[in-house]
């Protein structure tokens, strides 16, 4: 209880803060924003908020060879109980099916440092490094890669081409769903209105190529052609091939209140060694240790509480998201299907999760919110073993410039039908977290 005192009363002073705070002139809010140096770049502070695909809008004008430095941080304070049913399992005299006992506590920091330089017009190689994460305790690389929005150098066709076209290539997060681009990823928590990300939790960073078309109506298309691997090789050749992502949505500003978008997402691979669309995530979920067992480490225990459906091989998963802003209000659903199977199964699995998002932003420059999340998956585990799992969570939090952000979360999940021998098998945790973000 004293935890929840504690929780309770920051939550209320970030009211009062944000309150006393709210006729702050709006120039002096514009003047805390961090300049753009790059073209066509999500920025990474509150204005990339509700931005999807980078857009098609420069940004700033060309002015020569430039580069900027971005950076991330976040850090959790985790007050979470966890319980469970499961039949003890010993193994060399340990029950691997007892829980490891958890209390209030700060997570691992995350830091993430972004490089972005603008090589000729329209042309800009981005790259993400985490510098701390939850899996790895090395620095390590996330991605890079080349975006492409104009020609460099005057050609009326290609200017022509450029107005609609963008053609991303390298090793970058592919553009699956839409769920990508609210998540939290290590550092970068900014866009997520709450700290958890989704029970099953697609991203996956991957080689490949991406051609977008964007039309002045509000469609757009994107098509993509990836190793469908977190680490692409050249060997094992024969149980290898292509993945595909296609893309086809509507956005559009329709009034100056109401904004409208709604996607549909596509991705398949016919054969794959180690398909990574479900288990991309290298930095690790936002809960540590909940639902894991007593001889767990944080390293090797990264994702706790998520669902992986195990797909491996035969990948075939489709995403269906609506968004509506109307002033302060927005709605974020979610549909997904994925469907395939382990790497030495021989039949398909098919999992299956919808997830609901309301949040109210208000105060000047919508600087505070509320936010509530309804997610459920129903999946079948190797066996075939149908099981489900839901999770809810309610929040608020506050900008306190448009650069650094504190989120309060409380939440509870449970984990159903897990056969008996199962760690899940009755599981169930609930709790608070607290997590302030900087992140330009």
């Amino acid at each position: 209880m004293t935890t929840v005192r504690h929780l309770a009363a920051l939550a209320l002073l970030v009211a009062v803060s944000g309150a006393a705070g709210a006729q702050q002139p709006t120039d002096d809010w514009n003047s805390t924003q961090p300049s753009q140096k790059v073209q066509y770049l999500r920025n990474r502070d509150q204005r990339g908020l509700n931005v999807f695909e980078a857009p098609k809008d420069s940004g700033v004008a060309y002015k020569g060879f430039d580069w900027q430095i971005g950076v991330a941080f976040a850090q959790q304070f985790q007050s979470l109980t966890h319980i469970n049913t499961a039949t003890p399992v010993i193994v060399g005299g340990v029950n691997t099916n007892q829980l490891i006992q958890i209390g209030p506590g700060f997570n691992i920091a995350a830091a993430n440092l972004y490089m972005d330089f603008q090589l000729a017009r329209g042309i800009r190689v981005a790259s993400t490094i985490y510098l701390s994460s939850k899996h790895h305790n090395e620095t390590w690389v996330k991605d890079g890669y080349i975006q492409i929005d104009g020609s460099p150098f005057k050609n009326e066709l290609l200017d022509k081409i450029f107005e609609r076209v963008t053609v991303k290539i390298g090793h970058m997060e592919i553009n699956y769903g839409d769920t990508h681009f609210r998540r939290s990823d290590n550092a970068a928590a900014q866009y997520n209105p709450l700290v958890g990300n989704l029970l099953m939790d697609a991203f996956s960073t991957q080689v490949g190529t991406e051609l977008y078309y964007h039309d002045p109506s509000g469609l757009f298309g994107m098509f993509g052609i990836t190793s469908g691997e977190l680490n692409s090789t050249v060997t094992n050749p024969n149980s290898r091939d292509y993945a595909f992502n296609y893309k086809l949505g509507f956005d559009k500003q329709i009034t100056k209140e109401l904004r409208a978008r709604l996607t549909g997402s596509l991705f398949t691979q016919a054969s794959a060694a180690n398909n990574t669309l479900y288990g991309g995530d290298r930095a690790g979920s936002r809960y540590s240790y909940v639902l894991e067992p007593s001889t767990a480490t944080l390293t090797v225990n990264a994702f706790s509480g998520n669902f992986d459906p195990g797909l491996k091989d035969r990948i075939q998963a489709m995403e269906i998201n609506p968004f509506v802003k109307y002033q302060g209000f927005e709605f974020f659903g979610v549909y997904e299907n994925a469907r395939g199977r382990g790497a030495a199964e021989t039949i398909d699995r098919t999992s299956e999760q919808l997830a609901a998002e309301v949040t109210y932003r208000f105060l000047p420059n919508e600087r505070a919110f509320v936010s509530a999340r309804w997610n459920k998956v129903d999946g079948t585990l190797p066996g075939p073993i149908a099981v489900s799992a839901m999770r809810r969570l309610v929040g608020a939090g506050m900008f306190f410039t448009p650069s650094l952000l504190v989120k309060l979360e409380y939440g509870r999940s449970d984990y159903f039908n897990y056969p008996a021998n199962n760690i899940r098998n009755g599981g169930h945790f609930d709790g608070f977290m607290l997590e302030a973000i900087v992140a330009f």
